[in-house]
């Protein structure tokens, strides 16, 4: 509860997933709406209706997908830059204040955020 209360955790790829639906089924009822007015109004310019319509029923779905793909890639790379920086600074990840330092692993030294050795033992950080 704590992760979801600071935001630590993202709800919005879920969502996303349920977004990509709600697309595809307005895009083909969008597109199934388009067909059958155009067949209504043909020989008045139906035609073009009819065109569209089927366009909106292949490629709607289609541009949909891309959308929230790229969206969920967005997530994929705040998930791996969570995962390097983890992997960086092992227990002493900086929390949104910044307020927590990594420490040494040989000496127990705080160290700045910058520093790549130690400041007292010259360890790798």
């Amino acid at each position: 509860m704590q992760e979801f209360l600071s935001f630590r955790r993202m709800l919005t790829p879920v969502i996303i997933k349920v977004v990509f639906w709600i697309g595809v089924v307005v895009c083909v009822i969008m597109g199934l709406l388009m067909i059958i007015e155009g067949i209504d109004m043909w020989g008045w310019g139906g035609e073009g209706m009819v065109l569209s319509g089927i366009l909106v029923l292949f490629l709607g779905p289609l541009a949909v997908r891309i959308y929230c793909e790229i969206l969920i890639v967005i997530f994929r790379i705040l998930d791996e830059l969570t995962m390097a920086r983890k992997a960086r600074w092992g227990a002493a990840i900086p929390d949104s204040k910044g307020d927590k330092e990594p420490v040494c692993p040989q000496c127990g030294t705080a160290n700045s955020f910058a520093d790549k050795f130690c400041q007292k033992c010259g360890t790798r950080l």
